[in-house]
């Protein structure tokens, strides 16, 4: 595979809003705008329901807002002046299920954007949280202005990329790319399309502790129909990871946390402030 490298460009902040964000003549920048949330997978809304959604993204002044849209749609007042991130995590409460505990949505703005509508889906998260981990790979940048270096990057190129050029088994779960370690390489030398691969993984047997269906917290992986006590290798990633350091998958009865050291089961349980 043909190795491509994406460079950063620096330009002044007027000639990049213009020149980027296509002047404010453009609806989606004149207004303020409303999530559309994407569809959950078939498997996540037979066992869990509809998820409620937590939303964040940088507010007019460059500073990280957020908001729990499980009370109603917020309408979300979006940093203009360059491309920046919103990230939607779904939740379940009544499950147990907390923000970021499974893949978010997201989408960058205004790509996004369109009639006050922004557009968030599940390639959209993977974006967001590459935009994130771009950000966190910049040490000593002000906290005050947080948005700099996701900015600069090429992100049409960059999803046409993740789309067509990346390896079968990317393509197919962008999650198997660990975006931590890519926005470092990127941070210290540019974006190659070489960082686009698969994490290492090594096969872990696992005792199923329940029937199926199982499902991955990634959207993009078709669900499982194991049954208890079935013993299974499931491929573990190695090395780090984002957000977290282990897999989840759901079934009807339950989470189970698989890692290279330990799996741990456990029922679904509503927070104390639900049981009542």
């Amino acid at each position: 595979m043909k190795t491509r490298l994406f460079a950063f460009f620096v330009f002044p902040a007027a000639l990049l809003t213009s020149a980027a964000l296509t002047g404010c003549s453009n609806p989606a920048l004149s207004s303020a705008l409303v999530p559309e949330f994407p569809r959950p997978p078939e498997s996540w809304l037979e066992v869990l329901g509809e998820p409620s959604w937590e939303l964040e993204w940088y507010g007019r002044n460059g500073n990280r807002l957020s908001a729990n849209a499980s009370g109603g749609v917020p309408v979300m007042d979006i940093f203009r002046e360059w491309p920046s991130p919103v990230t939607a995590r779904p939740f379940w409460p009544e499950k147990g299920i907390g923000p970021g505990m499974f893949r978010p949505a997201g989408a960058i703005f205004p790509f996004d954007a369109g009639g006050g509508v922004l557009r968030l889906s599940w390639k959209g998260g993977v974006d967001a949280a590459f935009y994130q981990a771009l950000e966190e790979a910049h040490p000593g940048v002000e906290s005050a202005n947080p948005v700099r270096r996701g900015r600069f990057f090429d992100w049409r190129r960059f999803r046409a990329l993740l789309s067509a050029g990346a390896p079968a088994e990317v393509r197919e779960d962008p999650w198997r790319v660990d975006w931590k370690a890519a926005a470092e390489k990127t941070a210290a030398s540019g974006f190659r399309a070489s960082y686009l691969k698969a994490r290492d993984s090594s096969p872990a047997a696992v005792v199923i502790p329940h029937n199926g269906p199982w499902f991955s917290a990634s959207p993009f992986r078709e669900a499982e129909n194991w049954a208890a006590g079935d013993t299974v290798l499931a491929p573990l990633p190695t090395g780090s990871e984002l957000p977290g350091e282990s897999e989840l998958w759901a079934c009807p009865g339950g989470l189970l946390f698989l890692s290279a050291d330990a799996s741990l089961w456990t029922p679904y349980a509503a927070p104390a402030f639900l049981r009542n």
